[in-house]
């Protein structure tokens, strides 16, 4: 039977003092509404995504994904989208508009980063292109405007040296936990967008 770790959204476990006159409780994290809507939308397809793993699994591998990590990816991709495209991407999370689905990814992540001074939340976006292709500036725009993105463009033909800088920026990016995330650039291979998330907290409740 599987062991099975699934990591269906990022939650941040404040554990008050024994005595509660020592520490006050927690503030909440302050999501705005559209933020809460998402977080909401957004779980039958995680849920969906982590069943794809489970099932792709070898038996007794641990299945662990970060679908904060998979939701900034998604609206990156958003932001280069059009047409039938954009508006199929959108209705994954019940949105009628790409900005409202920008801002709401932003205010998670800003949320989140700041929610508690005892805990390190990172959680950073880079996008790679080949740059041999033109990007439109609104696409980059968007990226640095709602995901603070690195953006840069690499001479993919030169495959070494390209895996090397992104997989740097992941390795940095991750605090040396996952050193690296590329392992071919193809010739259809145009845009890497990636998202790394960084965690470091203490457990409210310890276990061996």
């Amino acid at each position: 039977m599987k062991n099975i770790l699934a990591l269906l959204s990022l939650v941040l476990l404040l554990a008050a003092s024994c005595d509660k006159h020592e520490e006050p409780q927690p503030e909440p994290v302050p999501f705005s509404l559209k933020s809460a809507e998402l977080i909401e939308q957004s779980f039958d397809f995680n849920w969906n995504i982590f069943k794809a793993l489970n099932d792709e699994a070898e038996a007794g591998d641990n299945v662990v994904l970060s679908s904060l990590s998979i939701m900034q990816a998604f609206g990156m991709a958003i932001s280069g989208a059009g047409g039938d495209n954009l508006d199929e991407m959108l209705s994954v999370f019940g949105f009628d508009s790409a900005e409202g689905l920008h801002e709401a990814y932003k205010n998670i992540r800003e949320a989140l980063a700041s929610a508690d001074p005892k805990v390190v939340t990172e959680i950073v976006n880079s996008a790679w292109y080949r740059d041999t292709y033109t990007i439109k500036e609104s696409f980059f725009e968007t990226l640095g405007k709602y995901y603070d993105a690195e953006i840069s463009g690499l001479d993919f033909s030169d495959e070494e040296k390209s895996k090397q800088i992104i997989n740097s920026w992941v390795n940095n990016a991750t605090h040396k936990k996952i050193p690296s995330i590329v392992e071919d650039i193809s010739p259809e291979h145009v845009l890497f967008l990636i998202n790394a998330v960084y965690f470091n907290g203490e457990w409210s409740s310890k276990f061996d």
